[in-house]
């Protein structure tokens, strides 16, 4: 499996692997892209939003409501009551799974690697109804 990214995407990727390098994992860095790139009304690629959700999912110490050990950095009711989450487990897609899988396959550095198998273990069967088989 492949994934052909734009331009944009390989850069971001690029810088991605050299923060590993240093020891620090890509939150900052995907957050400035977030805020200087994706302004209101303008939505990221597929590639950079599943890189997005990877650096804002959340690993808990114990199961969460999502029924494994990643959840949503953040979650909260609102004052009307309605539950809410960042991200939402429905943004996790079947796509975004599969691209994790092939970052798992394809990253530098063995930190990203790491966690995006732990990601893909994780949310596998929550997404796709089985357990991965690679």
């Amino acid at each position: 499996m492949t994934h052909a990214s734009d331009e944009q995407t390989r850069t971001v990727l690029t810088e991605i692997e050299a923060i590993a390098r240093l020891g620090t994992f890509g939150h900052s860095l995907l957050g400035r892209y977030k805020n200087e790139q994706f302004g209101e009304g303008t939505v990221p690629s597929c590639h950079l939003r599943w890189e997005l959700l990877a650096t804002n999912v959340h690993l808990y110490q114990q199961p969460t409501k999502w029924g494994g050990f990643f959840g949503p950095v953040s979650s909260n009711t609102n004052e009307e009551g309605p539950y809410w989450e960042f991200p939402p487990l429905d943004e996790i897609t079947s796509e975004c799974i599969d691209y994790w899988q092939y970052r798992m396959l394809n990253s530098q550095h063995p930190t990203l690697r790491a966690h995006y198998a732990d990601l893909v273990w994780d949310l596998h069967s929550k997404v796709k109804g089985q357990r991965p088989t690679d």
